[in-house]
């Protein structure tokens, strides 16, 4: 969980034109007191810009001259990162730039590919984006610095304490083996990252002010019924083992690692069972893995414990089971050269996110959970440049189900899309 303070080094734009807004705050839930577009800020265009980190941004309008994929890494005060390698399934490659920028022009990579960031001292992070042709896509992302570096002899074992017990890790003692299976020498190097999911009010284009986007993947998960999930998280974690050479390393054959985490958010009570899912960077998704259980530590201080078999990032999460949906469309801006439009939903009293495309008439359709609090963010790619809109400060979805995937009568429609267009 970084410590640094939370401040945007945002440029904003002064807009001459503001082709969409909201008509009607109160009564579509939206808050009456604040600006329903609060900012337009570019993506990688001058120095210093930084952008909303919104995580996963998966798009499917055309109209573009080529296939592109851009974006910027921040840190989670929304600091542009330097010499991020950046790296796809497909195995494309880059270096983020003193503005945090990469990207790859002209690509013929389409389909679902995965995009990776490293750089030694932050938590590696995974997100996949689906790719369309002709298509300029935007995806921004936070890595997150690593918050303990250590070693220790395999002989002994650790225990890592983070935050003050947010979390806290026991590494058991005994014979730690290469991938290949071979036991190690020398000693066993660890990172260990705990990431905030909370949402942050008033911290302006920063993915809800909180971690969420530096942990890999979004919150899609496949269920141990091998059912596709969404996630509602109450803590993540990452942990890396290496050798001294930086090679992965695995815990001793038949021995387990503690793994603690304090609960972020509210709803799990003392004795509750949560789900326990690793993030698996092959399928592009989190996986779950047994269950983990809620534990009193005193004075309504609640932490989730679970028996790890083997190391990468794991969530404490239920899957959202109580389903809502948000709907606008582009309606006139439909005729102007923007690519690349898709809007995404930070949960304000709940711990996910979610993201929808613009579809070919014109659509998007976002799933959240319902009885919620949302923040909503709209991308598009104009000229070459990407933007990043935060839209209000909160959304309130009603308690009843709905779902993109009907005929979408009962989501909430906000009409037009707020878009401003810097002519």
């Amino acid at each position: 969980m970084s410590s640094q303070s939370l401040f945007s080094a945002s440029i904003i734009l002064s807009l001459s034109v503001l082709v969409a807004c909201a008509a009607d705050q109160g009564e579509d839930g939206i808050s009456d007191d604040t600006n329903p577009v609060l900012q337009t800020t570019p993506t990688g265009t001058n120095p210093g810009t930084t952008a909303t980190a919104t995580g996963t941004t998966v798009t499917t309008t055309g109209g573009a001259e080529i296939t592109a994929l851009r974006g910027m890494v921040l840190d989670p005060s929304q600091y542009p990162i330097e010499d991020v390698t950046v790296t796809t399934s497909t195995g494309l490659e880059d270096i983020t730039d003193a503005q945090g920028r990469w990207g790859f022009e002209d690509i013929d990579d389409i389909g679902l590919v995965a995009v990776n960031f490293s750089k030694a001292g932050y938590a590696h992070n995974q997100k996949p984006i689906t790719v369309y042709e002709l298509t300029e896509h935007a995806l921004n992302t936070t890595m997150s610095p690593v918050d303990f570096m250590g070693s220790f002899s395999p002989d002994d074992g650790l225990a890592i304490n983070i935050d003050d017990g947010g979390a806290e890790i026991e590494l058991p003692s005994g014979m730690y083996l290469t991938e290949d299976g071979e036991p190690i020498s020398g000693e066993v190097v660890v990172d260990a990252t705990l990431f905030d999911v909370l949402y942050t009010p008033g911290a302006m284009m920063s993915s809800g002010g909180s971690e969420r986007s530096a942990a890999p993947g979004d919150f899609s998960a496949t269920d141990g019924e091998g059912e596709d999930q969404v996630l509602e998280s109450f803590g993540m974690i990452q942990v890396n083992l290496t050798d001294a050479d930086g090679e992965p390393i695995i815990l001793p054959e038949g021995e387990t690692a503690i793994i603690k985490i304090g609960i972020q958010g509210s709803g799990p009570v003392d004795g509750d069972a949560i789900p326990a899912w690793s993030y698996d960077e092959d399928e592009y998704r989190w996986i779950e893995e047994g269950d983990g259980y809620v534990k009193d530590r005193g004075e309504g201080d609640l932490v989730w414990e679970f028996e790890a078999t083997h190391f990468s990032s794991w969530n404490t999460d239920y899957p959202i089971s109580t389903h809502g949906c948000v709907i606008c469309d582009l309606g006139e801006l439909s005729a102007l050269p923007i690519t690349g439009v898709s809007v995404t939903a930070q949960g304000v009293s709940y711990n996910s996110s979610t993201s929808g495309s613009i579809d070919s008439s014109g659509r998007v359709c976002v799933e959240v959970k319902n009885d919620s609090t949302i923040s909503l963010t709209t991308s598009y790619t104009l000229a070459g440049q990407t933007f990043t809109e935060q839209w209000g400060e909160t959304l309130s979805i009603p308690p009843f189900e709905s779902t993109c995937n009907g005929d979408q009568a009962s989501c909430t429609d906000l009409g037009a899309c707020p878009l401003n267009i810097p002519f």
